[in-house]
């Protein structure tokens, strides 16, 4: 039965149990809810102290709820793990059993964490019965030192793995902190002391998770160069996605389709231009177009077309072309870029290249109780290889896994 909840969670200045996600417990388990969020721990810490049932229900939202929120999210693409499909979750319990030593799922409130990188809990979803993602709960006990003039106190940072089978990718997530280390006990004049002994942040710690999973389970990371291939043409999807063009805009395009050709005929004949040299007629009635689009875009007063039936729209991209040219576009706070100039002089170069290197996504979300935003931003770029998320306001787990659902799809 857990007695307390540790401080680092708890701490009113940390985004881990926020006062939307204290607020729900509270009122899913019939206790009194308020505005302040050291009441609400503690009222929730006095529940779990009632019963074991109570204690196991406490632990059982704080695992999830740690899970997900403010975070930092590297996805990383496997190129062996057919080996590992159609495997059953007994089967996946051995393979734990064996590689990690660890021999039960334990809850993050009841597992005694180490100063090093640790399994202390698994899960499984499956696929009628053949396991699809194994979901991998670590931790890690750290000094955090947040101000110059204080102690670096111990802090428990949890780290969460998910495999992708069938798909064949592995995701690391985690907070983003700064001033983290790692550290070890040592004696001086017999006494125990705690020297430290790296300064980590969350991307080397999520990488430390992964490459111990990869490890254990035998299968590898693809190589950088097929890994940027990959996710820079999977932002390009996404970006392609949600800035079709709008079937009110393309109904405008479609009724000046013979005007441009027309247009474009009779300026290569005055020019002396031949029609049928190289692509020129084509390319030139494809930059005629995009020109129109822009103007019918940027000037159409219903803005709303360019949000709606959409899972989200960006508002930042950047893309290098294959002269090394790099093309970057921003819009205003969250206008979307697809009515902005900057998105039309440069979408014939997006279109052809076909990748992208990062984009600011804002996705859209179903309100809910405690968490009205409708909105939440995620910046998403390709680094060394793997794919990197950025969440820097809380965001639900539903929320995290619609957009995690847009990078890994249903092939390999």
């Amino acid at each position: 039965m857990i007695k307390d909840i540790p401080f680092c969670f708890k701490d009113r200045n940390e985004e881990y149990l926020t006062l939307g996600k204290l607020q729900e417990f509270c009122k899913e388990n019939k206790l009194k809810t308020s505005l302040d969020k050291v009441e609400l721990v503690n009222s929730i810490i006095e529940f779990a102290k009632v019963s074991e049932d109570n204690s196991i229900r406490v632990c059982e939202w704080v695992d999830p709820t740690l899970k997900e929120g403010i975070k930092k999210i590297i996805i990383f693409k496997l190129n062996n793990t057919r080996r590992l499909m159609n495997k059953t979750e007994e089967e996946w319990i051995e393979i734990i059993n064996e590689k990690f030593q660890v021999y039960e799922s334990i809850p993050i409130l009841n597992y005694e964490h180490k100063n090093k990188i640790s399994l202390c809990g698994y899960k499984f979803v499956l696929n009628e019965d053949k396991v699809s993602k194994v979901e991998l709960k670590y931790t890690i006990l750290l000094k955090e030192q947040k101000k110059k003039d204080q102690l670096p106190m111990s802090v428990i940072y949890p780290i969460f793995i998910d495999v992708y089978i069938d798909e064949g990718y592995i995701v690391g997530r985690s907070k983003s902190k700064s001033s983290i280390f790692k550290f070890q006990i040592i004696e001086v004049e017999d006494k125990k002391k705690d020297d430290i002994t790296e300064s980590m942040n969350c991307d080397k710690l999520i990488g430390e998770a992964v490459n111990l999973t990869i490890e254990k389970i035998g299968v590898s990371k693809e190589d950088v160069p097929t890994g940027l291939h990959i996710f820079k043409g999977i932002i390009h999807k996404i970006v392609d996605e949600t800035t079709a063009t709008p079937k009110e805009i393309q109904e405008k395009l479609d009724e000046e389709k013979e005007c441009r050709q027309n247009f474009i005929k009779k300026f290569l004949e005055r020019q002396k231009i031949s029609l049928l040299s190289g692509d020129n007629y084509k390319n030139a009635v494809e930059d005629l177009t995009v020109l129109m689009e822009k103007y019918m875009s940027i000037n159409y007063n219903d803005k709303h077309i360019f949000t709606k039936d959409r899972y989200g729209y960006p508002i930042q991209i950047s893309a290098t072309d294959e002269d090394s040219s790099s093309v970057e576009e921003t819009s205003l706070e969250d206008k979307p870029l697809q009515c902005t100039p900057i998105f039309f002089d440069n979408k014939k170069i997006i279109q052809k290249q076909k990748k992208c290197d990062n984009v600011i996504m804002v996705f859209k979300r179903a309100p809910k109780t405690y968490f009205t935003n409708k909105t939440f931003q995620a910046i998403i770029e390709v680094k060394r290889g793997s794919m990197h998320i950025e969440l820097r306001k809380y965001v639900l787990e539903e929320d995290i896994e619609n957009v995690l659902s847009r990078i890994i799809r249903g092939h390999r």
